[in-house]
Protein backbone atom coordinates (compact mmCIF):
# COMPACT_ATOMS: atom_id res chain seq x y z
CA UNK A 1 0.00 0.00 0.00
CA UNK A 2 1.68 3.26 -0.86
CA UNK A 3 0.93 5.95 1.86
CA UNK A 4 3.09 8.82 2.52
CA UNK A 5 3.57 11.25 5.81
CA UNK A 6 3.71 14.66 5.69
CA UNK A 7 6.26 15.70 8.15
CA UNK A 8 9.24 13.68 8.60
CA UNK A 9 10.25 14.97 12.07
CA UNK A 10 10.76 12.41 15.22
CA UNK A 11 7.01 11.40 15.39
CA UNK A 12 6.46 11.27 11.08
CA UNK A 13 9.51 9.73 10.78
CA UNK A 14 8.40 7.05 13.96
CA UNK A 15 5.05 6.37 11.74
CA UNK A 16 6.80 5.85 8.91
CA UNK A 17 9.35 3.83 9.94
CA UNK A 18 6.42 1.07 11.57
CA UNK A 19 4.56 1.59 8.30
CA UNK A 20 8.16 0.29 6.23
CA UNK A 21 8.12 -2.19 8.52
CA UNK A 22 5.08 -3.71 7.57
CA UNK A 23 5.71 -3.35 3.93
CA UNK A 24 4.23 -0.89 2.56
CA UNK A 25 5.64 1.76 0.50
CA UNK A 26 5.89 5.07 2.31
CA UNK A 27 6.81 8.34 1.23
CA UNK A 28 8.09 11.54 3.29
CA UNK A 29 7.09 15.05 2.35
CA UNK A 30 8.67 17.93 4.62
CA UNK A 31 10.24 21.79 3.66
CA UNK A 32 13.44 19.84 2.52
CA UNK A 33 12.20 17.36 0.16
CA UNK A 34 13.68 17.12 -3.06
CA UNK A 35 10.29 16.44 -4.68
CA UNK A 36 7.18 17.99 -5.23
CA UNK A 37 3.92 17.98 -2.94
CA UNK A 38 1.91 17.13 -5.74
CA UNK A 39 4.81 14.49 -6.44
CA UNK A 40 5.09 12.81 -3.13
CA UNK A 41 1.00 12.44 -2.75
CA UNK A 42 0.28 10.93 -6.49
CA UNK A 43 -0.93 7.28 -5.69
CA UNK A 44 -0.97 7.80 -2.07
CA UNK A 45 -3.39 5.38 -0.85
CA UNK A 46 -3.29 7.10 2.84
CA UNK A 47 -1.48 10.52 4.01
CA UNK A 48 -0.34 11.00 7.50
CA UNK A 49 -0.46 14.34 8.71
CA UNK A 50 2.61 14.91 11.11
CA UNK A 51 3.80 18.55 10.50
CA UNK A 52 3.16 21.24 13.19
CA UNK A 53 0.01 22.33 14.16
CA UNK A 54 0.59 25.74 13.23
CA UNK A 55 1.28 24.82 9.56
CA UNK A 56 -1.87 22.23 9.56
CA UNK A 57 -4.30 24.94 7.63
CA UNK A 58 -2.36 26.20 5.69
CA UNK A 59 -1.10 22.47 4.17
CA UNK A 60 -4.68 21.45 4.03
CA UNK A 61 -5.85 23.92 1.46
CA UNK A 62 -2.89 21.96 -0.91
CA UNK A 63 -4.40 18.37 -0.09
CA UNK A 64 -6.98 16.34 -2.17
CA UNK A 65 -10.21 16.10 -0.01
CA UNK A 66 -10.37 12.24 -1.42
CA UNK A 67 -7.55 10.51 -0.18
CA UNK A 68 -8.10 9.11 3.48
CA UNK A 69 -6.49 11.02 5.72
CA UNK A 70 -5.03 10.27 9.31
CA UNK A 71 -4.19 12.94 11.90
CA UNK A 72 -1.40 12.54 14.16
CA UNK A 73 -0.52 16.28 14.86
CA UNK A 74 -0.81 17.36 18.46
CA UNK A 75 -2.86 20.75 18.76
CA UNK A 76 -5.10 21.35 16.65
CA UNK A 77 -8.08 23.65 18.37
CA UNK A 78 -10.65 23.45 15.18
CA UNK A 79 -11.90 20.31 14.00
CA UNK A 80 -13.72 22.34 11.20
CA UNK A 81 -10.33 22.82 9.85
CA UNK A 82 -11.26 19.25 7.63
CA UNK A 83 -14.53 20.08 6.50
CA UNK A 84 -14.69 18.95 2.85
CA UNK A 85 -12.17 16.44 3.81
CA UNK A 86 -14.35 12.66 2.59
CA UNK A 87 -12.42 10.35 5.08
CA UNK A 88 -10.43 11.88 8.33
CA UNK A 89 -9.30 9.89 11.40
CA UNK A 90 -7.39 10.82 14.40
CA UNK A 91 -4.86 9.44 16.56
CA UNK A 92 -3.45 10.87 19.45
CA UNK A 93 -2.16 9.83 23.04
CA UNK A 94 0.91 10.40 25.47
CA UNK A 95 3.54 8.79 23.28
CA UNK A 96 6.95 10.06 22.25
CA UNK A 97 8.65 9.23 19.07
CA UNK A 98 11.23 8.16 21.02
CA UNK A 99 9.73 5.41 22.55
CA UNK A 100 8.04 3.98 19.24
CA UNK A 101 11.15 4.40 17.19
CA UNK A 102 13.16 2.30 20.70
CA UNK A 103 9.89 -0.35 20.83
CA UNK A 104 9.03 1.18 23.99
CA UNK A 105 5.34 0.05 24.97
CA UNK A 106 2.89 2.91 24.24
CA UNK A 107 -0.55 3.79 24.40
CA UNK A 108 -2.37 5.69 22.00
CA UNK A 109 -5.70 6.39 20.90
CA UNK A 110 -7.46 6.67 17.39
CA UNK A 111 -11.32 6.93 16.01
CA UNK A 112 -10.71 4.27 13.60
CA UNK A 113 -9.79 0.61 13.42
CA UNK A 114 -7.64 1.56 10.21
CA UNK A 115 -5.50 3.35 11.95
CA UNK A 116 -4.56 0.33 14.47
CA UNK A 117 -4.37 -2.03 11.71
CA UNK A 118 -1.50 0.22 9.71
CA UNK A 119 0.49 1.05 13.13
CA UNK A 120 -0.32 -1.55 16.08
CA UNK A 121 2.78 -3.36 16.69
CA UNK A 122 3.69 -5.67 20.01
CA UNK A 123 4.94 -2.78 21.92
CA UNK A 124 2.87 -0.06 19.63
CA UNK A 125 -1.18 -0.16 21.25
CA UNK A 126 -4.33 1.83 20.25
CA UNK A 127 -7.59 2.55 22.56
CA UNK A 128 -10.54 3.05 19.71
CA UNK A 129 -12.83 6.11 20.34
CA UNK A 130 -15.57 7.68 17.72
CA UNK A 131 -15.05 10.86 19.37
CA UNK A 132 -12.78 13.20 17.12
CA UNK A 133 -13.03 16.26 18.71
CA UNK A 134 -11.90 14.53 21.63
CA UNK A 135 -8.95 13.29 20.47
CA UNK A 136 -8.22 16.43 18.97
CA UNK A 137 -8.74 18.55 22.58
CA UNK A 138 -6.60 15.50 24.37
CA UNK A 139 -3.77 16.76 22.04
CA UNK A 140 -4.07 20.21 22.49
CA UNK A 141 -4.08 20.24 26.50
CA UNK A 142 -1.33 17.53 26.03
CA UNK A 143 0.51 20.57 24.57
CA UNK A 144 -0.59 23.15 26.89
CA UNK A 145 0.77 20.79 29.92
CA UNK A 146 3.97 20.67 28.38
CA UNK A 147 3.88 24.84 27.85
CA UNK A 148 2.96 24.60 31.62
CA UNK A 149 6.12 22.28 32.37
CA UNK A 150 8.63 24.99 31.32
CA UNK A 151 6.20 27.64 32.49
CA UNK A 152 6.81 27.40 36.14
CA UNK A 153 10.28 27.85 36.47
CA UNK A 154 9.39 32.06 35.31
CA UNK A 155 8.92 34.42 37.01
CA UNK A 156 6.47 37.19 34.78
CA UNK A 157 8.37 40.64 34.22
CA UNK A 158 12.04 38.71 33.90
CA UNK A 159 13.70 38.24 30.81
CA UNK A 160 13.75 34.32 31.27
CA UNK A 161 10.17 34.97 31.02
CA UNK A 162 9.86 36.89 28.33
CA UNK A 163 11.57 35.43 26.28
CA UNK A 164 9.35 32.07 27.17
CA UNK A 165 6.18 33.48 25.96
CA UNK A 166 8.01 34.68 22.69
CA UNK A 167 9.50 31.16 22.10
CA UNK A 168 6.15 29.18 23.20
CA UNK A 169 4.51 29.65 19.52
CA UNK A 170 1.43 29.07 21.00
CA UNK A 171 -1.73 29.49 18.85
CA UNK A 172 -3.14 32.84 17.77
CA UNK A 173 -6.60 31.86 19.84
CA UNK A 174 -4.47 31.19 23.14
CA UNK A 175 -4.99 34.35 25.65
CA UNK A 176 -2.41 34.32 28.44
CA UNK A 177 -3.67 35.88 31.76
CA UNK A 178 -1.80 36.37 35.21
CA UNK A 179 -5.07 37.61 36.88
CA UNK A 180 -8.46 35.78 37.45
CA UNK A 181 -10.31 39.70 37.01
CA UNK A 182 -9.23 39.73 33.23
CA UNK A 183 -10.99 36.71 32.95
CA UNK A 184 -14.89 38.22 33.92
CA UNK A 185 -15.69 39.13 29.65
CA UNK A 186 -15.50 34.96 29.20
CA UNK A 187 -19.00 33.71 29.33
CA UNK A 188 -19.64 30.20 30.00
CA UNK A 189 -16.90 28.79 29.98
CA UNK A 190 -15.56 25.62 31.99
CA UNK A 191 -12.21 24.03 33.41
CA UNK A 192 -11.10 21.06 31.06
CA UNK A 193 -7.70 20.70 33.14
CA UNK A 194 -5.75 22.09 36.25
CA UNK A 195 -2.30 20.90 37.10
CA UNK A 196 0.08 21.71 40.84
CA UNK A 197 3.49 21.45 41.28
CA UNK A 198 3.68 20.31 44.77
CA UNK A 199 6.99 22.94 45.70
CA UNK A 200 4.90 25.67 43.39
CA UNK A 201 2.13 27.72 44.16
CA UNK A 202 1.00 27.84 40.58
CA UNK A 203 -1.82 26.30 39.38
CA UNK A 204 -2.97 26.18 35.42
CA UNK A 205 -6.32 26.06 33.90
CA UNK A 206 -7.20 26.13 30.70
CA UNK A 207 -10.65 27.22 30.22
CA UNK A 208 -13.00 27.09 27.25
CA UNK A 209 -15.67 29.92 26.37
CA UNK A 210 -17.73 27.80 24.29
CA UNK A 211 -19.46 31.04 23.20
CA UNK A 212 -16.47 32.65 21.23
CA UNK A 213 -14.70 29.09 20.81
CA UNK A 214 -11.57 30.43 22.56
CA UNK A 215 -9.05 28.31 24.86
CA UNK A 216 -7.67 30.37 27.52
CA UNK A 217 -3.97 29.55 29.32
CA UNK A 218 -4.93 30.90 32.63
CA UNK A 219 -2.02 31.00 35.70
CA UNK A 220 -2.48 31.61 39.09
CA UNK A 221 -0.34 32.94 41.38
CA UNK A 222 -1.20 32.57 44.51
Amino acid sequence: MRITVLGAGAFGSALGHILEAKKHDVTYFSLTSTITLEEAIEGAEYLVLAIPSVAVEEMLLKLPKNIPLIVATKGILNPSIFDGFEDVMVMSGPGFAADIEKHHKTHLVATDPRIRDLFETPWLKFDLTADEKGVLLCGALKNVYAIYAGWHNFKPGTDEYKKFIENAKLPEDFVVYDDIKDLGKFKGFVCLSEARKNDFSECMYTLYDENAGEFVLYIDRE
